[in-house]
This record gives structure tokens, C-alpha cells and sequence, in this order.
């Protein structure tokens, strides 16, 4: 088994002399609730074909089973927990692959917000340490992903980890949810750390992020640009969190004044 979610476990498979990952919905007790996870899933991940976004290849009715691109190097929270150190060019090719995935996402028409961006849901890919043209990260898990028509209601969290403060306070939300999110993840990728270890239980973090507070920066643990991407990204005011093609410029900046 590859991993487990609160809807599916997934397993490694063939289809088609492919290796594939194998997406089987657990059994609820309302058979409908399986199927309307099942059918969201497929609906939504049809509609996204972008090279950092994992990809499907088909499903089964019975069981209830999503056939996904199986991507082998696991997720990008078990890699930040077995390395010490990642060079600054890694993080910046794996913050720009998941800003590519997103703003392609935003930029569908509607939008489409994510809604549960985490180190967890961001696979790392083979082959990118010897060519630059491949993808370093892909996102899955598109469980909770919405189309934004209008300011979404009524959804529910069940890990306030790295949910936006609107998220947690069920107030509506928009695509910039995933902006909050990201700026996390970034953080994550200059400290190696699981946001708010320091609390103990989910009502503690999401208190916390309601009140406006977020994890510490050193400032001397990354480039000045990073630092400021990862504080705008993560603003308790939704409407001043940027875009993504602002955050890919900024990265693009990054990445100009590194190089040697």
C-alpha cells in the first residue's frame, strides 16, 4: 500500500504493462457517499492535463477505483523528513512546479481551487536530477478541489494545519485559499518542519491561525525574495495574497540572481 486518506487507500498496480497507482474508495456506510467522492474525483482530475498535475488513466465501478500515474519517489514530506539540506536550486524548481500546477488551475475558466495543498499531496517525480525539462513535483489528491463560480460555503476542515483562516472560520472561500497554503509549503521547504509542531491538538492550530499567527522565518535560512513570497502568500486578508503569475515572477527573480 503507497497510502491511506480519509475516502481511499492507494496501492501500486499495473494497467496496460504500466505502472500505475491504484486510487480504491473505502466502503462507507452510505453507499452514496463513497460514489460522490468517486465520481467528484474523476469529474474534477479529467479536467486538469498539466505536466505537474498526476495524471488519470481510467477507473472501475466495481470496486469503486481511480487507475492514477504512478509517481515513484513519494511525497514531498518524506523527503523534506530523510534530507538534511536541499540546495536552493531544488527548492526553487520544486516551489515553481507547484506554482505552474496552481496557476493553471486558477486560470481555468472558472477557476479551480485545490483546497487542500500540503507537503503530503506533492509526489516527487524520477528522472529530474539529469534534465532540466522534467517535472521535480506533481500534485494529487483532487478530493476537495472546487470550481470557483462564486465564494464557496460550507466547507469543512479536518486538518486546520495548513488551511487558510477563512477555511477554518467556514467563512466563503476563493482560489486564494490555495495561496495561503502554498506560502506553507514553501516554509516547509526552508525548514524542514511540519507547520505548528508546537501545538498539541487541531483546535489549538486553528485558534492560532485565526488570530493572524504563523510560524517563524529566520531570516538567514533563505533569500530575502523567498522569505517575502512566503509572508504575502500566507496573509490573514485574503485579497492581498498575490497571484500565482506574481509568485512565479517572483521566483523567476530568485532564480536569475542565484545563478552564477
Amino acid at each position: 500500500m503507497l497510502g491511506t486518506g480519509a475516502y481511499a487507500r492507494v496501492y501500486k498496480g499495473t494497467w496496460e504493462n504500466t505502472t500505475v497507482a491504484i486510487k480504491l474508495f473505502k466502503r462507507s456506510k452510505r453507499l452514496s457517499t463513497s460514489f460522490y467522492e468517486f465520481r467528484h474525483e474523476i469529474t474534477i482530475q479529467n479536467a486538469l492535463n498539466h505536466p505537474n498535475i498526476a495524471k488519470i488513466f481510467g477507473f472501475s465501478l466495481n470496486p469503486l477505483a481511480l487507475v492514477l500515474e504512478f509517481i515513484p519517489c513519494g511525497t514531498l514530506r518524506e523527503f523534506l523528513e530523510e534530507s538534511q539540506t536541499i540546495k536552493t536550486k531544488l527548492k526553487l524548481r520544486i516551489a515553481k512546479d507547484l506554482a505552474k500546477a496552481l496557476n493553471f488551475m486558477h486560470q481555468l475558466s472558472p477557476p479551480m481551487a485545490h483546497l487542500d495543498i500540503k507537503s503530503p499531496n506533492i509526489l516527487l517525480c524520477d528522472g529530474w536530477i539529469t534534465s532540466e525539462d522534467l517535472p521535480v513535483v506533481k500534485l494529487i489528491d483532487f478530493g476537495c478541489a472546487q470550481p470557483i463560480l462564486s465564494p464557496l460555503s460550507n466547507f469543512s476542515v479536518d486538518n486546520p494545519t495548513w488551511a487558510s483562516p477563512e477555511m477554518i472560520a467556514a467563512k466563503p472561500l476563493t482560489e486564494k485559499a490555495d495561496v495561503y497554503s502554498f506560502g506553507l509549503v514553501l516554509w516547509e521547504l526552508v525548514t524542514h518542519l511540519v507547520p505548528f509542531q508546537e501545538y498539541s491538538f487541531f483546535i489549538e492550530i486553528a485558534n492560532a491561525v485565526t488570530e493572524g499567527k504563523r510560524p517563524t522565518i529566520d531570516p538567514s535560512s533563505c533569500h530575502p525574495l523567498f522569505r517575502e513570497i512566503i509572508i504575502i502568500c500566507w496573509d490573514q486578508e485574503p485579497s492581498k495574497r498575490p497571484a500565482f503569475p506574481q509568485i512565479l515572477s517572483k521566483l523567476h527573480q530568485i532564480q536569475a540572481l542565484e545563478e552564477p
